[in-house]
């Protein structure tokens, strides 16, 4: 809605919610911390998909390690055998 002249800038309001464990939480963010939380956020985001990445090539060279170690045994005890 427009504002008439001389009429009081009405000033946004901006909230932040979520969930810490199992409760739910909302704050009120003063309009001058706005950008300064979006770029928290952002970096927040960002730093999840990295450790979400770091988890999958982590796991990969576990399971290769471990298959290595697999391969190593068996190799070993067939010449035992032998």
């Amino acid at each position: 809605m427009p504002r008439k002249k001389g009429q009081p800038r009405r000033a946004q309001k901006y909230g932040l919610w979520g969930r810490s464990g199992a409760e739910r939480f909302s704050l009120y963010v003063a309009e001058e911390l706005v950008p300064e939380l979006e770029q928290a956020l952002l970096n927040g985001q960002a730093l999840q998909q990295l450790v979400r990445e770091m988890g999958v090539r982590y796991t990969q060279i576990l399971r290769s390690e471990r298959s290595e170690r697999q391969s190593k045994q068996q190799s070993n005890s067939r010449r035992k055998k032998s």
